[in-house]
C-alpha cells in the first residue's frame, strides 16, 4: 500500500489557540491508530517484532519526500503475511485528522487529497517466495516484501501507472 500525504508550510496550534509548533513544511494530516487517537502524532499499525502476524512493515527505502521540502510526503508498506480467499488485511490506519494549524496558510481553494493506493500481488512463484511455510502461513521480510514491490514500481513505470 502506498499512502501519499500533501505538504505545506504551517503552523501547529494548540487546542487553546497557542502556537504549538514553529512555521515550517510539514505534513496536514495525521493518519492514526485508534489506540493512539490522542497524540498529536501519525501512527500505523505495524510489525514490531518479526514473529508478530498479520501487520504491516514499512518499506522505507521506497518512501519519497521525508525531509519536508516536496510538496508531498509519501510511505509505503507491505502486509506481512499471505491471505486467502476470503481473508482480509488489518487497518493500516483507522481515520485522517486535519492538524490544528494557523488559519488561510493554505489556500481554500487548495484540494488537500491524501491518495491512498493498494496492491494485491500474487506473490506464489517469485523467485525465494512460497506461500506456505512448513504448513503454516509465511510471514513475509522486510526484505521480501521490497521484492515484491519492487516489481510492481517497475510495472508502473514501465506502463506509465
Amino acid at each position: 500500500m502506498k499512502v501519499t500525504v500533501p505538504v505545506y508550510e504551517t503552523t501547529v496550534i494548540n487546542d487553546d489557540g497557542t502556537q504549538a509548533q514553529g512555521s515550517r513544511r510539514r505534513e496536514v494530516f495525521y493518519l492514526k491508530t485508534k489506540e493512539r487517537a490522542e497524540e498529536a502524532e501519525t501512527s500505523f499499525h505495524l510489525r514490531e517484532d518479526p514473529n508478530d502476524k498479520d501487520f504491516w512493515v514499512e518499506l522505507t527505502s521506497f518512501e519519497e519526500g521525508k525531509n519536508g521540502q516536496d510538496d508531498t510526503r509519501t510511505y509505503v508498506f507491505g502486509y506481512c503475511v499471505y491471505l486467502h480467499n476470503g481473508e482480509s488485511t488489518e487497518t493500516l490506519f483507522d481515520y485522517i485528522e486535519l492538524k490544528n494549524i494557523r488559519q488561510f496558510e493554505i489556500d481554500p481553494d487548495d484540494r488537500l487529497n491524501v491518495k491512498v493506493e493498494g496492491y494485491a500481488v500474487m506473490a506464489d512463484g517469485i523467485d525465494g517466495i512460497s506461500k506456505e511455510l512448513g504448513g503454516s502461513k509465511n510471514v513475509l521480510s522486510e526484505g521480501q516484501l521490497s521484492r515484491i514491490y519492487r516489481l510492481i514500481d517497475e510495472d508502473d513505470n514501465n506502463y506509465g501507472g
